[in-house]
């Protein structure tokens, strides 16, 4: 018996030791978080892959292209293939059975550049430099993952890639009245694998052989074609062509700009065929799901409402039952377009006024919900303060010579350009909520009292989201008072210190907008962070993102305010005016 009790003791502490070295491990490596590689169309100005067309299958051969291929045998009649494209070819790619006959072939083409390769053979030869390139024939994917493993070892250098296309080359064509649509799906899947893996990660690819006459092939072939042939970072004449595009790798903590479209690719290398679907949503509206590699989303931009934008992609694996969602962020060139702001009201202190606190700290009162009856839970009790209540609190530092005043004033003053009266303070509410509207600002009107309502955007006019939020109609009416200034607490109320840099920047300037579009301009930019949730990276960021005041915190009795520091006094249902009125005054002490 002790033998067991001996045992099952060691065996205690050894699951507790474990337990205790894993819990250290996950601290120290922390989970990483798998991303699939979600590509970005821009503009670089990028030379375009030559997709080069045989000669043999294109009847007549026009300036319509300015580069092709050809395939030479001993039975080829020299003069009578390059005599009908010797007018305009700048290039020209030539496979040979033998080196023998190049000579031949220079006295028909002068001042072209030519490539030539013999035939079954990996070696491309410029005439011109002597220079030699890879070839790579692609009739597979082993293929395809064979011409990946090589770029990677030429990434940086400035070796050029040639292809051969041949994954048409044994489908049927647009004759054949009964053919095989799985073989045909696979054949497409292939091939848009090629060649968005080339836009996306193969820039040494310099040039693109295709042999088969590909208008003939079956619909969807000949389809798929014409589209891939329709994006200008391939191209079958470089005639004109100023900028070609490029898909970049996205990357969460940038905020990209688009000029004529979104246009968004999902390159999943290893798991390319275990995707079931990737569903898309722009700024919390779904804009489509997307089956099929390489799950392609584009959107011109003049049907993008937004200046900024959040695109959450989330990607479905098959036989998953949750969809890995990951964020991409961009914003249209330009401006937004504006309205002004309804006329606040305003007195400006000249800057010889100041307040007669002994400390430098400007009193911010922070409310959230207000209701005739508060529940008796301490949630209820700090979230919220009775009607009566309220009043009585105003009233009590009205008659006290409190004088309300805005963040306007506030920012005038901290950058030296306006005083203050003698004993001011700033009334805010955080959330939106209705009864901002309905019970708050009916009284502040009584009183001609200023105050700041700080909103979660994505839920102004929501009445199903536990407490019901506030519309812009109603934001309008309360602005034009002249008495409320409507300010950002983001977009959707996430924790902004675990926010990227791009996400941080969005939540702020989205919420701007929405509310410029719908109130006009502001004339201060002031966030309110959700929690009081915020770190020094989203401090730099918004003030990077144009907000002019950031309130971080409550005071903890030692703070002086600064534009990015400003801090608020909780006030609660538990507050009496006389409570109120003492913790200001031992706030403003020194």
């Amino acid at each position: 018996m002790k033998n067991i009790k001996s045992i099952l003791g060691s065996l205690a502490v050894f699951f507790i030791i474990s337990a205790i070295a894993i819990s250290i491990i996950q601290w120290i490596y922390p989970q990483i978080v798998y991303k699939s590689d979600i590509y970005i169309s821009q503009n670089k100005g990028n030379t375009p892959i030559k997709y080069a067309v045989n000669v043999d299958t294109t009847l007549y051969p026009t300036d319509e292209n300015n580069f092709y291929n050809i395939k030479i045998s001993e039975d080829t009649n020299l003069e009578e293939v390059f005599v009908g494209v010797s007018e305009f070819v700048e290039e020209i790619y030539i496979e040979v059975e033998s080196h023998d006959i190049i000579e031949q072939i220079r006295q028909y083409l002068h001042d072209v550049t030519i490539y030539i390769s013999e035939k079954n053979t990996n070696i491309v030869y410029n005439l011109d430099t002597s220079e030699q390139h890879p070839k790579f024939e692609i009739n597979t994917t082993a293929d395809i993952d064979k011409l990946i493993e090589f770029q990677d070892k030429v990434l940086g250098t400035d070796t050029k890639i040639f292809i051969d296309d041949n994954l048409a080359k044994n489908l049927p064509d647009n004759t054949q009245e009964v053919f095989d649509e799985d073989e045909v799906q696979e054949s497409l899947d292939i091939i848009m694998s090629l060649y968005y893996n080339m836009a996306t990660n193969m820039q040494n690819v310099y040039w693109i052989n295709q042999y088969v006459d590909i208008p003939n092939s079956t619909y969807q072939i000949a389809f798929a074609y014409e589209a891939l042939l329709s994006r200008n970072w391939i191209a079958t004449n470089l005639v004109g062509v100023q900028n070609g595009e490029t898909y970049i790798l996205s990357n969460d903590e940038m905020t990209y700009v688009v000029s004529d479209k979104l246009d968004i690719v999902v390159q999943e290398q290893a798991k390319m065929m275990d995707i079931e679907y990737v569903y898309y949503h722009l700024n919390d509206e779904s804009i489509g799901v997307v089956y099929g590699y390489p799950y392609n989303l584009t959107i011109d931009v003049d049907d993008i409402l937004d200046h900024n934008n959040e695109l959450r992609v989330s990607i479905k694996w098959i036989n998953e039952p949750t969809a890995q969602v990951q964020n991409l962020y961009f914003s249209k060139e330009g401006n937004y377009e504006v309205g002004e702001k309804a006329q606040r009201y305003h007195v400006y202190y000249p800057i010889d006024s100041q307040h007669i606190y002994e400390k430098d700290y400007i009193p911010v009162l922070m409310y959230h919900e207000f209701a005739d009856v508060v529940g008796q839970t301490k949630a209820e009790q700090s979230i919220a303060v009775e009607t009566k209540l309220f009043e009585e609190q105003l009233v009590h530092l009205l008659d006290n010579g409190y004088t309300p005043i805005n963040f306007l004033n506030l920012w005038e003053y901290l950058n030296g350009t306006g005083g203050m009266p003698e004993k001011p303070f700033i009334i805010t509410a955080d959330d939106g909520y209705l009864s901002n509207y309905e019970t708050a600002y009916p009284i502040l009107k009584k009183y001609g009292a200023q105050a700041t309502f700080f909103i979660v955007s994505k839920y102004v006019g929501e009445l199903e989201t536990g407490l019901p939020h506030f519309d812009w109609e109603q934001s309008l009416e309360m602005e034009q008072s002249g008495l409320i200034d409507i300010q950002l607490h983001s977009h959707d109320h996430p924790s902004m210190d675990q926010q990227s840099k791009a996400s941080a920047i969005y939540q702020a300037t989205y919420c701007l907008e929405l509310i410029e579009k719908n109130l006009g301009a502001r004339d201060v930019i002031v966030f309110s962070y959700p929690q009081f949730e915020h770190n020094k990276n989203t401090i730099s960021w918004l003030q990077e993102a144009g907000v002019d005041m950031q309130i971080t915190n409550l005071n903890s009795g030692k703070s002086t305010t600064t534009s990015t520091d400003v801090k608020r006094i909780h006030v609660s249902n538990n507050t009496t005016p006389e409570d109120l009125l003492n913790e200001i005054e031992k706030l403003t002490k020194n």
